[in-house]
C-alpha cells in the first residue's frame, strides 16, 4: 500500500515538474512566467482532485489538494509582490475562485461517500 501511494505521489510530482518546465519554455519572463506556472499547477491540482474523486483514489485526491495548497501559498508569498495593485486584486479574486472550486469538488465527494 505504501509503495503504491509513493508511486502515485512521485508520478504526479514528476508530471507537475514537467508541466512547470514546459510552461517555462513559452518565453514569458518575470511575473508573467511565474503566473503562468501558478495557473498551470493549480489546474493540474484541480484535475487530480477531480480524478481522485471520480476514481475514488484518495492518494490522487490528496495530492491534488496538496498541489492546490502549495500554489495558494506560492501566489500569496511570491507571485503578487511584483504586480500592480489592480493585478493583485485580480490574482486574489482568481485564487479565491480556485479555492472555492476545489472545496466544492472535495465536499461533493464527501457527500457522495
Amino acid at each position: 500500500r505504501h509503495t503504491h501511494v509513493f508511486a502515485v505521489l512521485t508520478s504526479h510530482l514528476l508530471g507537475l515538474a514537467g508541466l512547470t518546465i514546459g510552461l517555462g519554455q513559452i518565453g514569458l519572463t518575470g511575473a508573467g512566467e511565474q503566473g503562468l506556472v501558478s495557473v498551470g499547477a493549480a489546474l493540474y491540482g484541480l484535475l487530480l482532485l477531480w480524478l481522485g474523486r471520480r476514481e475514488d483514489a484518495p492518494s490522487t485526491r490528496y495530492t491534488g489538494l496538496g498541489i492546490v495548497g502549495l500554489v495558494a501559498c506560492k501566489v500569496v508569498l511570491v507571485d503578487v509582490w511584483s504586480l500592480s495593485s489592480g493585478a493583485r486584486v485580480s490574482v486574489f479574486l482568481s485564487l479565491g475562485l480556485l479555492l472555492l472550486g476545489g472545496s466544492y469538488l472535495y465536499s461533493r465527494h464527501e457527500e457522495e461517500a
